[in-house]
């Protein structure tokens, strides 16, 4: 049977799989992302390459940015600061000397999702991915929609703070500013990713505690632990983490209209977190009862695959390019 390697890039590690056609996992491992350049993204998958030389016939490969399946070439490759329009696919071919698909994490994440998870047999539905970033996916007339210049579904970049906006675009600052760097925070800061990503859960909490923040040392598994214990600081935390995440929702159903709603990322398995973000979205709802009196809520479930929807599509866009003889 024909094994793939399939590689799921994500705001701080790349997840890696071993899978055969039908998603079976048969190893997997992760690895640290180096930033700064594309030679440090080279080194890395050479030596992917080499720990798993022979056991796998092409390369599936999810990851942030506007991606082009089609060409291979990424336009915009956020957060790994190695350009702009780099044809990763075939940089990725000579270096695995297989066939590389690449795809765009959150349109994997409703590949999969559409074809065999939540959102198999709905009309319209969006993936929200809470990682370090927010994967989105947008579903409409039973298709995933990539948008006309294929950056539907980039919801780590909506505005979740218009006055914070309005005030960076009103006073702009070069790349080559020495100001920059504060000036490239404060507009990120502004944004649904900052708040309700799972970086702006640890972010919020580190706040509440009085902290610097450290993903490093203040990760998901610790915050839960505490929650899990009762720590007071925790549950406010999650009870105010909930309410961002419900809010940029609001925003994608007001412009959208879906049917569904499914929450993906590792956090996505308490089930806890999607009864609390359904119930402040009904919450926010109400607030413009002008709109929604007379509209039930959309419905709002987990990912079936989870923290592992990227990788399951990957795999579609791979075997959909290269099908199995």
């Amino acid at each position: 049977m024909n094994k793939y390697l399939v590689l799921d890039y994500g705001g701080t590690a790349v997840k890696i799989a071993i899978m055969d056609k039908d998603a079976n996992v048969y190893s997997e491992d992760e690895k640290p992302v180096p930033r700064g350049s594309l030679e440090k993204l080279k080194d890395l998958n050479r030596e992917i390459a080499k720990e798993y030389e022979g056991q796998y016939k092409g390369v599936a490969i999810s990851l942030p940015g506007i991606i082009d399946v089609d060409k291979g070439i990424a336009h915009t490759t956020s957060p790994y600061d190695v350009g702009y329009d780099v044809p990763l696919g075939a940089i990725y071919e000579e270096i695995y000397g297989v066939p590389v698909v690449i795809a765009n994490d959150g349109k994997c994440a409703a590949t999969a999702e559409l074809k065999m998870g939540a959102l198999k047999g709905v009309e319209s539905g969006v993936i929200v991915g809470l990682g370090t970033g927010i994967a989105g996916g947008i579903v409409i007339n039973g298709k995933l929609w990539a948008g006309y210049r294929g950056s539907a579904g980039e919801i780590s970049f909506l505005p979740n703070d218009y006055a914070q906006i309005v005030e960076a675009a009103k006073n702009p600052v070069a790349s080559d500013d020495p100001a920059w760097g504060a000036y490239e925070d404060k507009c990120f800061s502004a944004t649904y990713e900052y708040r309700a990503s799972t970086n702006g859960l640890m972010r919020l909490w580190c706040k509440n505690m009085g902290v610097p923040f450290d993903r490093e040392k203040y990760n998901g598994r610790l915050f839960f632990e505490k929650y899990d214990e009762g720590d007071e600081i925790a549950k406010a935390t999650f009870e105010e983490f909930g309410w961002e995440v419900a809010v940029g929702m609001f925003s994608l159903q007001l412009t959208l209209d879906v049917e569904r709603f499914a929450i993906g990322g590792g956090i996505s398995a308490r089930p806890e977190l999607i009864d609390h973000i359904r119930n402040c979205y009904s919450a926010v709802a109400k607030t413009q009862p002008d709109i929604t009196a007379d509209l039930d809520d959309p419905e709002i479930v987990a990912c079936k695959y989870r923290n592992g929807a990227n990788q399951v599509g990957a795999l579609m866009y791979y075997l959909e390019k290269h099908p199995e003889a």
